[in-house]
């Protein structure tokens, strides 16, 4: 909601990558515990026209390096455009009005402050892995509102961080729901039932 406020731009006229590129940046901020700000983004990324649609290019290596190190750009098919989703007003109550694709777009680079030059040096230096996040990854980093507490995982039946999955330490992995009194089951929960806390555990096959 801050971005769409800051670029003033309707939810409706994102391009999927730049989904994706806000979804990442959202869940590294998660992983290195650093709070969520325009200024930590734009140093990143800048706003820009797609014909009709926006999305978010990277910064030239001049102003910034990029805190991905691979992002997925076929996995979305060429008729993406031609489909639909329908999506509750309620979630976006104050989106505000569609932006017009040939107004001016600030490009300046942004000031930021001490804990920010901090995280940003943190990102850049060790990027990350973006991609189709699975539910579970999504739910540790809080963008998946399923469960009442952050979940933990395990790779190889050790308990790993959100910070190692987006650095592919678990490549190959699947996100298993199960119980919590006994992880190597994996039993998948039907539901969020209060008598049970659920958990996500990874696995390698």
């Amino acid at each position: 909601m801050a971005l769409l406020k800051h670029y003033v731009i309707h939810f409706s006229q994102f391009h999927p990558l730049a989904f994706m590129r806000i979804v990442h940046f959202e869940l590294l901020c998660a992983a290195v515990s650093g709070e969520l700000s325009i200024s930590l983004f734009s140093m990143f990324y800048r706003l820009q026209s797609d014909g009709d649609w926006f999305t978010f290019a990277k910064r030239k290596d001049g102003v910034s390096l990029p805190c991905y190190s691979f992002m997925s750009t076929s996995t979305y098919l060429k008729e993406w455009k031609n489909k639909f989703i329908f999506v509750l007003a309620s979630t976006i109550p104050e989106s505000p009005s569609s932006r017009d694709p040939k107004a001016v777009i600030d490009e300046s680079v942004p000031t930021l402050s001490v804990t920010e030059t901090n995280l940003w040096k943190r990102m850049y230096e060790h990027p990350t892995r973006a991609f189709n996040f699975p539910k579970g990854i999504l739910t540790m980093g809080v963008l998946c509102p399923l469960y009442s507490v952050r979940p933990k995982a395990y790779c190889e039946k050790k308990e790993t961080s959100l910070w190692s999955l987006l650095q592919a330490d678990c490549k190959g992995g699947s996100n298993v729901v199960g119980g919590v009194d006994n992880p190597d089951m994996g039993n998948v929960l039907e539901g969020n039932t209060p008598d049970v806390t659920p958990r996500i555990f990874v696995f390698l096959f």
